[in-house]
């Protein structure tokens, strides 16, 4: 299934749920009610807006991340400006652009809640100059003296080693000797304020566990087999616990792919579903990250998964996974996702759900790419079972959504569908797609 394919089907379950359950005001732009403002308070939760505020603050043309997830290879994930927009001589500013993009090296040591390895770059063009930050001792010399929000921000994760900045509203405060930031280490698990000074100089003030706690919500994605159960943690608000299990479940999306591909290379599949697998992967630190950002925006605290190692399984195994994770959880979830990039009052949610929407879609339509691939190499029983545990779990999921009452914080400020909403997308996926599979 293409992409485009998958998109129109949901799109046709929301058209569905409007005329059913009726319409909603259009997304309004508003104050959150944390203290947020957007369009006037710095916000690192987006990361276009960020990047894009950097820039500006740096004077720079032009600013590139470029990650890789552990040993892979590097790609985009941010950018922000006009490549050699002031450049006298555009050939060569581009031509040593191209050269400073093959640099490695390790701007930020742990991310996004410190779900997976990450080695970054930053890259950039500044008039006729082209340059990469690969360590943290560019990141002074390139930003300056620390005089604008988004450069506290900046230097307190690429100087800092052991902390993330906090994404929440008002967590970067001018003082008198620069920026006072609020971050997180220990994957999350801890409370930290640092000190910024004009000159780049990050110094910690304090350092305090955070109380464990044990709730959370319900959320959809692919799990990876061998994910390892835990309680959920206590969390300050529905929206924290939502945005911390969604952010945990992201992170372990990754494993899910990243075994995706190594067994599908184990039994020959195409090279194109090899190479999607792999991209499925990337997106999925991204939206790790973003939903990590989230979490820690309203109070809460993401741990990195724990996923046991497995062998290469049957053809079998695969397929049974691939047709309750991909073809029913990850295919939903695509369609909560492009909601919640519609419905969700906060800017910073609409925001980061309206990439994780698009990217969920495209591993939905892998979903059944793979399947259509791998079922016919099954025996006919074993094609049965296939059949037989994707309609389980389609009569599941709608058993979930015809009996969990959203708290309305979720339904408002996150976008996520009410009850009546929710069984209209179920009732509409399995109605266009799923009952024909």
């Amino acid at each position: 299934m293409r992409p485009q394919t998958l998109s129109r089907i949901l799109l046709g379950a929301i058209a569905a749920s409007l005329a059913s359950c009726g319409k909603v005001d259009a997304p309004r732009d508003v104050t959150s009610a944390d203290g947020g403002s957007p369009g006037t308070d710095f916000d690192c939760s987006d990361e276009k807006s960020a990047y894009e505020a950097l820039r500006v603050a740096t004077g720079a043309d032009y600013l590139e991340l470029r990650e890789s997830v552990e040993e892979g290879a590097s790609t985009t994930t941010a950018q922000a400006g006009t490549v050699c927009a002031s450049a006298t001589d555009a050939a060569a500013c581009e031509a040593a652009l191209q050269k400073a993009r093959a640099t490695t090296g390790d701007l930020i040591a742990c991310s996004g809640g410190c779900m997976r390895r990450i080695t970054r770059t930053l890259v950039y063009t500044k008039g006729d100059a082209a340059g990469v930050l690969a360590r943290p001792a560019d990141v002074l010399a390139f930003v300056g003296a620390v005089d604008a929000p988004a450069k506290a921000w900046f230097v307190a994760e690429t100087q800092s080693g052991t902390s993330d900045v906090s994404c929440r509203a008002g967590a970067i405060r001018e003082s008198a000797a620069g920026y006072t930031v609020d971050a997180t280490g220990d994957c999350g698990a801890e409370e930290v304020v640092l000190d910024v000074a004009r000159a780049g100089a990050v110094t910690e003030v304090s350092r305090a566990k955070k109380q464990p706690s044990t709730c959370g919500c319900a959320c959809v994605g692919r799990r990876p087999a061998g994910l390892v159960a835990r309680r959920p943690r206590a969390a300050p608000s529905p929206l924290a616990a939502h945005f911390v299990e969604m952010s945990e479940l992201e992170a372990a999306s990754v494993d899910a792919f990243t075994n995706l591909r190594r067994e599908l290379t184990a039994h020959g599949a195409p090279l194109a579903l090899r190479r999607a697998a792999t991209r499925s992967a990337r997106d999925e630190v991204k939206h790790a990250r973003m939903t990590a950002r989230l979490a820690r925006r309203f109070g809460g605290s993401p741990r990195r998964p724990e996923v046991r190692a497995l062998p290469v399984r049957s053809l079998f195994e695969i397929a049974l996974e691939n047709s309750v994770e991909g073809c029913v959880r990850e295919t939903y979830g695509a369609l909560e996702a492009t909601w919640q990039a519609r419905a969700a009052e906060d800017p910073h949610v609409r925001a980061a759900m309206a990439v994780i929407a698009r990217d969920e879609t495209r591993h939905g339509a892998l979903a059944w790419r793979v399947a259509r691939w791998i079922e016919p190499l099954l025996s006919a029983e074993e094609r049965r079972l296939v059949a037989d545990a994707r309609r389980a779990e389609v009569t599941a999921l709608a058993r979930r959504a015809a009996a969990t009452e959203v708290d309305p914080d979720l339904v408002r400020r996150a976008g996520l569908p009410d009850l009546e909403r929710a069984k209209a997308f179920a009732a509409s996926l399995e109605a266009t797609l799923w009952s024909a599979a």
